[in-house]
């Protein structure tokens, strides 16, 4: 992440999402547990460092978004609200279980061969 870009704990983006914890930092990537003011829920915000988020590079990512929702893979969890200019900050939406369901899966270590 760039140094301009460093969202806060309680710091409201796009006027509805309220950010709670941190989830994950990955790269270009800080992910946060939000409250969505508008629809009362909690989400997790992926949101990208502005710095890496120029307008060709999110239009692919939106693309291959697209692309992959089209394709109905099963068991692939993909962000939602991703559109084709990028946002400012660049953000999408993903379930919250998904973050701490590989973090679960991690914790509990190797998965046996037959569960797999």
């Amino acid at each position: 992440m760039s140094t301009s870009f460093s969202p806060q704990i309680g710091e409201r983006l796009a006027g509805r999402y309220e950010l709670m914890s941190p989830l994950r930092s990955d790269g270009a990537v800080r992910s946060f547990l939000a409250l969505d003011h508008h629809a009362g829920l909690d989400v997790a915000l992926m949101l990208l460092d502005p710095a890496r988020a120029h307008p060709n590079a999110w239009a692919a990512f939106a693309r291959i978004v697209a692309a992959a929702t089209a394709g109905k893979i099963a068991g692939l969890v993909l962000p939602q609200g991703v559109i084709g200019a990028p946002p400012v900050p660049p953000f999408c939406l993903a379930e919250p279980q998904t973050f701490r369901g590989f973090d679960q899966l991690r914790d509990q270590g190797p998965m046996p061969w037959r569960r797999a």
